[in-house]
């Protein structure tokens, strides 16, 4: 996923890959970015089988988030903010995720959620100062792309890991 990504960045990289609101981000832009966010989060540890929760509005950040997150070579676990704080707290414990990414209206109510929280649209400015070139791929077919929670009507919420192979036949069809 992260190479056809890179591949279609290096191909059109002055095109809109997504526009949010008013705000239009090209392919070059979002793999920059994503790529820097990438060498900040290798540096926190995050590698192949690491689970990075995403706890954010569907926004920029919020893909930035993701493809940097993949471009480590972790898995992300999507997380929706209006969830309560008790089923955050399960889905993060559970997946035992190394890191929470979130915004920083949320950086207070997260904080005790995850060993580490961190809020993308603060850092911005620390992320800038990372080398924007893609990496060397991080992680193989068969690594963890990301964790999903059930809606737990059965009872508990439980995670359904989803490897980037599963991911990639997904993207294909």
């Amino acid at each position: 996923m992260v190479q056809r990504f890179e591949d279609q960045a290096a191909q059109a990289s002055d095109a809109a890959a997504v526009t949010v609101g008013d705000r239009c981000c090209t392919y070059g832009e979002l793999n920059r970015r994503s790529n820097q966010l990438a060498r900040y989060l290798k540096q926190q540890g995050v590698r192949a089988g690491v689970r990075v929760g995403i706890c954010l509005t569907r926004s920029l950040a919020m893909l930035v988030g993701l493809l940097g997150v993949l471009k480590a070579g972790g898995a992300y676990v999507p997380l929706d903010p209006s969830f309560p704080a008790a089923r955050l707290r399960f889905m993060l414990e559970e997946a035992s995720v190394l890191l929470l990414l979130t915004e920083r209206s949320w950086l207070e109510d997260y904080r005790d959620l995850a060993p580490a929280v961190l809020a993308l649209d603060d850092q911005r400015e620390v992320f800038s100062q990372y080398d924007a070139g893609n990496l060397p791929l991080q992680a193989g077919k068969q690594d963890l792309a990301y964790v999903i929670y059930t809606s737990g009507s059965t009872g508990r919420p439980k995670g359904v890991q989803i490897p980037h192979r599963a991911l990639m036949n997904f993207l294909s069809s």
